[in-house]
């Protein structure tokens, strides 16, 4: 047993001479399967699909994948009647620059599915523990990858310390597990919001940059801040097609000007949205992340000195105080030039 992962990299590796790209190292094993000399490990419980569609999950699961995906090699000489060996759960995750264009079978790369999972063991009691966990398909380094949790039979203090066991486990590979609200940026305008969680607005300076090199120049800057995309950054619309039998055809088109792009910053202790009303110059919301607990604080060093000494510093930038967005703007014209590629993939 093998991971995709590792078995694209080894043919990349000049293993294969024909295979230098990943691209054809990943299209060199979609054709084993194919042809039954490797077959996608799947888990014996099944893996739901978070939002429905019109592909199934039998389609999906059967497609070779660039991440952290179980295969093995055929064995020609089981008998193919007998029955499967029994694997336990995991979570089949495809690793991605970006979701342009769109997956193989149309639909966004990002799209969540989830997995039942026992939080304590069923013996001596026969319901046990257990919730089922949703997560992103696919992981972008240029994204933040979302992971949640749903209990059905379970006790806040299991759930609690089956995080910070996961929280524990990330740490030591450098990443960083920490808990956001279901609306980082609580608007005014959303009755359920708590007014004491209401947003800063940050105006910017728009005379410091050429007005058809604005945006550009702050999705940078907020990269350059720390701050990753928590959106797939391609808007994907499903158009349900009049007939007897409906089918959804897919199509995608890139952020219009009058929408919002949310952001989170590395440390989980800060959210940001680019607002970009239509006839307006964009302006920015922050938001303070408040339920990152102190045993969260001390993994990823956010303090609360930190977080006010990064909202000063955007301040001063967004205001081209000290002319700073402007020779913020002149001194990365390259970078700048691309930063679609750090953000937008439309």
């Amino acid at each position: 047993m093998f991971l995709s992962y590792d078995f694209v990299n080894w043919l990349t590796a000049g293993n294969v001479k024909e295979l230098a790209t990943r691209e054809n190292a990943i299209k060199f094993a979609s054709d084993l399967v194919d042809l039954e000399i490797i077959e996608i490990v799947r888990a014996t419980d099944v893996e739901y699909d978070e939002l429905e569609s019109c592909i199934s999950s039998e389609s999906e699961a059967r497609l070779f994948r660039y991440g952290f995906q179980l295969c093995t090699f055929v064995d020609t000489e089981r008998d193919r009647e007998a029955p499967h060996p029994s694997y336990s759960r995991w979570m089949r995750v495809e690793f991605i620059p970006n979701c342009a264009p769109v997956g193989p079978l149309g639909e966004c790369r990002f799209k969540q599915a989830a997995i039942d999972l026992d939080f304590a063991p069923r013996d001596p009691c026969p319901l046990g523990e257990w919730g089922r966990v949703v997560y992103d398909r696919s992981f972008c380094e240029l994204k933040a990858f979302e992971l949640s949790i749903k209990w059905f039979m379970a006790t806040g203090q299991t759930v609690a310390d089956t995080v910070y066991t996961w929280q524990s486990k990330i740490s030591k590979e450098r990443f960083f597990l920490f808990p956001v609200p279901e609306d980082p940026i609580a608007l005014p305008k959303d009755v359920n919001s708590n007014p004491l969680r209401c947003p800063i607005r940050v105006q910017v300076n728009q005379e410091a940059i050429p007005s058809h090199m604005l945006e550009r120049t702050l999705q940078y800057l907020l990269f350059c801040f720390g701050f990753c995309a928590m959106e797939c950054s391609v808007k994907h619309v499903n158009q349900v097609l009049g007939s007897s039998l409906a089918s959804n055809e897919t199509s995608f088109e890139g952020r219009h000007s009058n929408e919002s792009s949310l952001y989170i910053h590395q440390t989980g202790g800060m959210f940001v949205s680019l607002e970009k009303p239509s006839n307006h110059p964009p302006f920015f919301f922050w938001a303070w992340n408040h339920m990152l607990t102190r045993k969260y604080r001390q993994e990823s060093q956010c303090s609360e000195a930190f977080q006010d000494y990064m909202l000063r510093e955007f301040r001063k930038y967004c205001g081209n105080v000290d002319n700073k967005l402007y020779h913020f703007y002149t001194s990365v014209p390259e970078a700048i030039n691309t930063a679609d590629c750090f953000f937008s993939t439309g």
